[in-house]
């Protein structure tokens, strides 16, 4: 698998690199260290944090997982986890070609099983939400 952003996550570690070369070069400018050390040690912490990064990007490619081929729709997701019977690996097409639902079926994502035990008359519905506690004048 490739990485992704591989050019961005390469500049990060050169950038990295650089920073650590230069935090080197500091302290051994301030230790007192002879020019050749100084030389010798910017490029020594340079070329350790830029070859650990690329090992580690090489090592990231080599064990991570393959792609998915097929990618979900958050939107199928969401049908099933509120109910819906269909499966998440349907194609839009076999949706499109899917029969019409019931005329009386309920408005939104309810299941149609749930139907059933739903009062038919105003008058009960209306008392069901007065016990839920939804009533005009709360106080």
């Amino acid at each position: 698998m490739t990485v992704p952003n591989w050019s961005k996550i390469e500049s990060f570690f050169y950038k990295l690199a650089l920073v650590s070369g230069m935090i080197v070069l500091l302290f051994s400018i301030l230790n007192g260290y002879g020019f050749l050390h100084i030389i010798f040690r910017t490029a020594l912490a340079f070329i350790l944090i830029y070859f650990l990064g690329q090992a580690l990007l090489t090592l990231y490619q080599s064990i991570s997982p393959a792609p998915k081929q097929a990618e979900q729709k958050s939107s199928q997701f969401l049908d099933v986890m509120v109910g819906d019977d269909l499966d998440i690996s349907d194609t839009n097409e076999e949706d499109e070609n899917k029969e019409p639902t019931q005329s009386g079926s309920l408005p939104g994502q309810v299941r149609i099983d749930l139907k059933k035990d739903l009062p038919e008359d105003d008058k009960t519905k209306a008392e069901m939400v007065r016990r839920m506690g939804w009533q005009e004048n709360q106080e």
